[in-house]
């Protein structure tokens, strides 16, 4: 993981040490692609917004020598920079922080359905309005990022009348 949000950097690495992978965290981009090109990495996490060099270019670089899946993790907004990183070649996996902290409440609820309040509270700590349905379109996002088939979730099933799950299974 390249990532320069020390706490960000250790949440994700939890949950995904818990999950069972080994985490390796570089707080910058270049220390980060010196890493990759000497060892072996099933997958990379990318900040998009890191000290020495943005995120982009870290992964134009590193597409250069490598074919490795990046996940690209950013606080970005601007909706350019979610285009430019899903046009990058092999870089097709982008969410928002707010997503990916979405993505890791539900996670860590694994197998417990969640209603759209109780999602709204973990992320945000704030009620959703009764007729919110923001949630839904952060939920299809994660969707088209994380599943092989976004129409078809494994990952992020919908209980109807009810709210989300995430799989305790995952394939």
């Amino acid at each position: 993981m390249i990532e320069d949000d020390a706490r960000l950097a250790e949440m994700v690495s939890e949950y995904l040490g818990k999950a069972g992978f080994r985490v390796a965290v570089a707080s910058e981009g270049r220390a980060g692609l010196e890493r990759v090109t000497r060892e072996p990495f099933d997958a990379l996490v990318l900040d998009l917004m890191l000290p020495d060099m943005d995120g982009l270019e870290v992964c134009r670089q590193l597409r250069a020598k490598s074919d490795l899946p990046v996940l690209m993790l950013t606080a970005r907004g601007e909706s350019m920079d979610r285009v430019v990183g899903l046009e990058m070649e092999g870089a097709e996996r982008a969410l928002t922080g707010y997503q990916f902290t979405l993505l890791i409440a539900l996670a860590e609820k694994a197998g417990r359905v969640l209603s759209r309040n109780a999602l709204m509270d973990l992320v945000k700590g704030e009620a959703l309005e009764a007729f919110d349905r923001s949630i839904d379109v952060h939920i299809s996002r994660i969707r088209a990022a994380i599943e092989d088939d976004p129409k078809r979730p494994r990952r992020i099933l919908t209980v109807r009348g009810a709210g989300y799950v995430f799989a305790r299974q995952q394939d």
